[in-house]
């Protein structure tokens, strides 16, 4: 479901394949959050060249970022995960930077109805997908589809994901 967009201007992630952005996270981050920083970073490098730092901290860098999960930024910039169903996500633009949040269970926890949630994960998949233009043909690295670009703008978005499925997962497939 997309929200009303922020009246900001975009995001500039990666200019003439370069970037100052860095991808937070916070310390104590889930495993699922912790994996999205690094499939985020690996496609943001294999689509434009530009390889975005991985910062594990509780505050945030000076320069522009991008936010993934519960973090102190995100909070400050009124990013909230908790409203939302699990598997969900939120993508929004505040003062420059990125925020991707959705309900992330730790390890050994479970949702209510006994499963696990990696909305922070899919809501990277969705960026990956909306700004980088990869897709997932089939599996494997043949079946990837990551077009070489030199430039991502992320315009102003306040974008909400609840899925249309109880689960995104079958239960009794996941590993965890």
């Amino acid at each position: 479901t997309a929200g009303a967009p922020a009246a900001e201007p975009g995001s500039a992630l990666v200019r003439d394949g370069r970037s100052e952005f860095v991808i937070l996270h916070a310390a104590a981050a889930p495993a699922s959050v912790q994996e999205a920083a690094q499939e985020l970073q690996r496609y943001v490098e294999k689509t434009t060249g530009a390889k975005l730092p991985i910062v594990a901290s509780d505050t945030a860098p000076k320069l522009g970022f991008v936010s993934l999960g519960d973090t102190a930024a995100a909070r400050a910039a009124g990013i909230s995960a908790r409203e939302l169903p699990a598997e969900g996500f939120r993508l929004a633009t505040r003062n420059g930077s990125i925020f991707i949040a959705g309900r992330d269970t730790a390890e050994r926890e479970k949702t209510p109805e006994g499963g696990t949630s990696a909305g922070t994960s899919n809501g990277v998949y969705a960026f990956i997908e909306d700004y980088l233009d990869v897709r997932w043909l089939l599996p494997g690295e043949l079946g990837e589809d990551a077009p070489p670009r030199r430039e991502v703008i992320v315009p102003a978005v306040d974008r909400i994901d609840r899925p249309f499925f109880f689960n995104r997962r079958l239960p009794g497939m996941q590993n965890t």
